[in-house]
């Protein structure tokens, strides 16, 4: 068993397509941990403002079978291979963290950690003493000195998310 940390974001009908994209991964991991849902602006791409959560679970299956689920939710959400980011993200599900692996196929650990506050302001909310696995530093040493100044701001609890997904 392996900890892992996804991200989830959207800014398509985002409390829909939260709720949906969390209850997708609750079916598959029943040990989901979330953090609490933060809101922010549209980056890379264009739209209505973000909102985003971590979700932390154990998993077995190996990475394969984590971007297949991953895959799978995204269709289930309606995201299509062809959605452009000019028109705004239905529902994104990314694998930030599988462990403490660090592997440049998989894509671990993420770059988003640490490049954008909507992937390390919730991170650091729901496993403040996590440490990077390249940099070794917790992900709350990392959130510390970024608090004060982020445009991303917690909207609250995510289960009043699942409610309405």
């Amino acid at each position: 068993m392996v900890e892992v940390f996804v991200g989830i974001g959207t800014n398509l009908e985002p409390e829909k397509n939260l709720g949906l994209g969390l209850g997708l991964l609750r079916r598959h991991c029943p040990d989901l941990c979330l953090s609490p849902v933060y809101k922010g602006p549209a980056i890379g791409v264009a739209g209505n403002d973000f909102l985003n959560a971590v979700a932390r679970f154990r998993w077995s299956k190996g990475f394969a079978a984590l971007t297949s689920l991953v895959e799978s939710i995204h269709r289930q959400a309606g995201r299509t291979a062809h959605e452009r980011a000019a028109d705004g993200r239905t529902l994104d599900v990314d694998v930030e963290l599988f462990g403490h692996a660090v592997d440049p196929n998989w894509r671990v650990p993420r770059r988003d950690v640490l490049a954008y506050d909507f992937v390390l302001a919730p991170l650091a909310r729901l496993a403040p003493n996590l440490p990077h696995p390249l940099l070794g530093s917790t992900m709350q040493a990392f959130w510390a000195p970024r608090a004060q100044t982020t445009l991303v701001h917690c909207l609250g609890d995510s289960v009043q998310f699942l409610q309405h997904g």
